[in-house]
């Protein structure tokens, strides 16, 4: 069973959601996710990715919702979309940030990272890989999964974090309602998009925002082992 540290409850006067309409745009990816037979080391050069078919998928997010991620944005006025949101539950109206990582060796540059994607919404989940995955696409990782969960779920900015074995992002997206995914701009777009198995079509009609955010450059994980074993 996947681990999640650093959940929140939902307030007692919050309504109940009805989320019966975002799980059925979802019917398509999900459905060809469970059935997926042809996975990949995705992220290396030459490889096809498997793109899941998500037509016929409808969108269908609250007014107050999209006000937020407007006005986030810079398209509509502020009070305008204040004055909306006050009428909505913060369910509603709350904007989820999503970010994938190994988080191995935690240094300050996941720190900045997980501060820049929190500042993008209102709450910031963290899927953190799993040994298994991170040795597909990268190498062994030196701390173990539940060490490095445990690490990221302690930083102030994160809301949750979770462990995840699975590269395609689409039933965390569904399960904690993500409204954009943020990456470091080490990776182009295309490439990232390759690695979460998803297209930019498909995010646009799932209306999920990939963003990528300046790499820190001060200081990697890949750069500490390099010292390490140059010291040795």
């Amino acid at each position: 069973m996947p681990t999640a540290l650093g959940a929140k409850a939902v307030p007692s006067d919050v309504a109940p959601r009805n989320d019966e309409g975002r799980r059925a745009r979802f019917a398509g990816v999900l459905s060809d996710h469970a059935g997926y037979a042809r996975a990949r080391p995705v992220g290396r050069p030459g490889c096809t990715s498997f793109v899941p078919s998500i037509a016929g998928c409808s969108l269908a997010r609250s007014a107050a919702k999209q006000n937020r991620l407007a006005e986030r944005s810079g398209l509509v006025p502020c009070w305008r979309a204040l004055s909306q949101n006050r009428r909505e539950s913060t369910s509603l109206t709350q904007i989820t940030v999503l970010v994938l990582g190994a988080f191995d060796l935690f240094h300050r540059g996941h720190v900045e990272f997980l501060k820049t994607a929190r500042s993008l919404g209102d709450r910031l989940v963290v899927a953190v890989n799993s040994d298994s995955k991170v040795a597909r696409y990268k190498r062994m990782p030196v701390i173990a999964a539940e060490d490095r969960l445990a690490i990221v779920a302690a930083v102030r900015y994160v809301d949750h974090a979770e462990i995840t074995d699975a590269f395609s992002v689409a039933s965390l997206i569904e399960k904690h309602d993500v409204d954009i995914v943020v990456h470091g701009d080490d990776w182009t777009a295309e490439r990232y998009l390759g690695q979460i198995q998803l297209t930019a079509e498909q995010l646009k009609i799932l209306g999920v925002r990939l963003k990528l955010v300046p790499y820190y450059r001060g200081v990697s994980t890949t750069a500490i082992i390099r010292e390490i074993e140059t010291a040795a």
